[in-house]
């Protein structure tokens, strides 16, 4: 298929600066001008004026709670929901339901993705046999059958022996591991941090210092061991530091935050509403902006969506019994211009923590919106749409955010991925 891109902001990632200019897309690749004279016609135009364009989105941290596997309509519409999100790319990991320890299980889940998905899906298989487990999974196996890298998905950190041995194991099959640091000791416990708002609501909670005592433990672990670790969903102040020390002695570490953590704290919660019962919980203020001087000095390479659907049944519960998680996919966009505009970084700065940066953390080829012959995997947002975020709309499965009723600035208009147009607001 090939298409062109009329009259759009294009950003140049090389240069960090937007220029008005035709896009061109030949056979799925990006082309020069010169290179698209020979196109008599094309399958699609766009008109792009008064809109930017720029890679599409890649998300590091997403899960599925099981309905991929277990009912193929739910999970095409979380498809949709990336795609309409401007997500060209995403990183599923283990969770609870969908434990991703087994070849077969991941080969059927890249099956289904690439038959039902537009968006390209990236698995995590699990470190361990059934989440929790401290047996180590055929890491080997799930390598062969497609796995980029190895996870805990949400589950406690094991003791530190077995957590080296975890590593050591991944190391020789040269698999990433992405783990989110929950500490076993206060897993249960996990519902809210410690604070006022904890106290007066009377819920189980936990110290905020329990995510840099998993932080520590794994970054002795992968020193020792020498994996490469990212770090998904870091939510505190402590966790930023300990990872910025760990950084400045040149280890091989990456982490991610996620739009809830980048914008709420536990002061924006309301008393016993299930959209805030997340995990990690919402942090103090002061986490918040720490997370997002950890954005701003490198620290923290990557913003992700955090996408976790859950039922009305499973949410619609006292706070204390409800599932944790909110839905993302389509926030993710608009709420990371948001935190460009509210901090003053620049546009194209803010855009790669969740473009060229996790591109990196893949190891992806060139991401980019103008050299030609790379892929053709792009965004078109427009700047000036404001919309009020209205959780019955939501395309995902999920309709639960901490977000509902928030007016937010920028809607995705048009995905291109691999060359093909896989959405349109208009369609």
């Amino acid at each position: 298929m090939n298409l062109v891109i009329r009259g759009g902001r294009n950003l140049d990632v090389r240069t960090n600066e937007f220029e008005i200019c035709d896009v061109f897309v030949i056979d799925g690749r990006l082309a020069s001008a010169e290179g698209a004279l020979g196109v008599n016609s094309f399958d699609i135009e766009i008109d792009a004026r008064g809109k930017w364009i720029f890679p599409g989105l890649i998300d590091l941290c997403a899960r599925f709670g099981g309905v991929i596997d277990q009912n193929l309509e739910l999970a095409q519409r979380e498809f949709a929901a990336m795609s309409s999100g401007g997500i060209t790319d995403v990183v599923i990991s283990p969770d609870e339901k969908l434990f991703l320890d087994d070849s077969s299980e991941v080969e059927m889940l890249l099956h289904r993705s690439d038959r039902f998905a537009s968006t390209r899906v990236h698995i995590n298989g699990a470190m361990t046999k059934s989440l929790g487990v401290d047996l180590l999974s055929e890491m080997q196996e799930l390598k062969r059958s497609g796995c980029f890298g190895v996870s805990l998905g949400q589950a406690p950190v094991p003791d530190p022996k077995t957590l080296l041995s975890l590593m050591q194991y991944a190391k020789t099959m040269d698999l990433p591991i992405f783990i989110s640091p929950r500490d076993k000791s206060f897993y249960d416990d996990e519902v809210m941090f410690s604070g006022e708002r904890a106290i007066r609501l009377g819920l189980p909670s936990v110290p905020n210092f329990v995510e840099a005592i998993a932080v520590s433990t794994i970054l002795y672990c992968a020193e020792n061991s020498g994996v490469h670790v990212h770090f998904s969903e870091i939510s505190t102040a402590l966790a930023v530091d300990l990872i910025r020390q760990a950084k400045s002695k040149g280890m091989s570490v990456t982490c991610d935050t996620t739009i809830n953590h980048l914008h709420l704290s536990d002061a924006d919660m309301e008393d016993f509403e299930c959209r805030y019962k997340l995990r990690p919980p919402l942090a103090s203020p002061k986490d918040r902006l720490s997370i997002r001087e950890g954005l701003r000095d490198g620290t923290i390479d990557a913003i992700s969506s955090g996408h976790s659907p859950t039922s009305d049944d499973d949410k619609n519960l006292p706070f204390g019994e409800a599932a944790f998680g909110a839905s993302g996919f389509e926030l993710l966009l608009a709420l990371v211009i948001k935190w460009a505009t509210e901090d003053e970084v620049s546009i194209p700065f803010a855009l790669s923590k969740v473009t060229t940066g996790p591109a990196k953390i893949l190891s992806m080829p060139s991401v980019s919106t103008s050299e030609e012959g790379a892929p053709a995997n792009l965004c078109i947002f427009d700047p000036d749409h404001h919309w009020t975020v209205d959780c019955s709309n939501l395309k995902s499965s999920s309709k639960w955010t901490p977000f509902s009723g928030e007016t937010i600035r920028g809607r995705v208009h048009q995905v291109i991925s691999d060359g093909k147009l896989i959405y349109s607001e208009n369609n």
